[in-house]
């Protein structure tokens, strides 16, 4: 019967760093790049889901309150990330476009959405 290794215990047998390694640097994130993402992705989402709760409220096939609120939701998140990433371009002295944009794209969005959460209110 062999014996076993530990597995506790394998962390010893890895080589550590020498004296005269050093270790690889840090990598930051691009917190503008992640925050427009986030922001452009909802606001799509947000104009899909608006899509379907009109098509709800023509075929009365679903419930449009919900799908209304849920898209509300979603461009508000789009403009908060339109908001934040105007902010962190400023920060980072690039141009603010792509985040006036969203942020543009974003109201309208807010405000159809609004429009039709208020047109379904139960």
């Amino acid at each position: 019967m062999e014996p076993t290794p530990n597995p506790t215990l394998d962390y010893q047998d890895t080589p550590t760093l020498s004296a005269d390694e050093n270790l690889s640097p840090k990598k930051s994130f691009d917190w503008l790049n992640i925050t427009l993402q986030i922001g452009h992705r909802s606001v799509s989402l947000a104009l899909f889901i608006l899509l379907i709760t009109l098509a709800a409220i023509k075929t009365k096939f679903l419930a449009p309150h919900p799908l209304a609120r849920i898209a509300f939701v979603l461009a508000d998140l789009a403009t908060l990330c339109a908001v934040g990433g105007w902010y962190l371009a400023t920060l980072k002295q690039k141009s603010p476009r792509e985040s006036i944009g969203l942020l543009i794209f974003s109201f309208l969005l807010a405000a159809a959405s609004l429009a039709t959460l208020l047109h379904t209110r139960p």
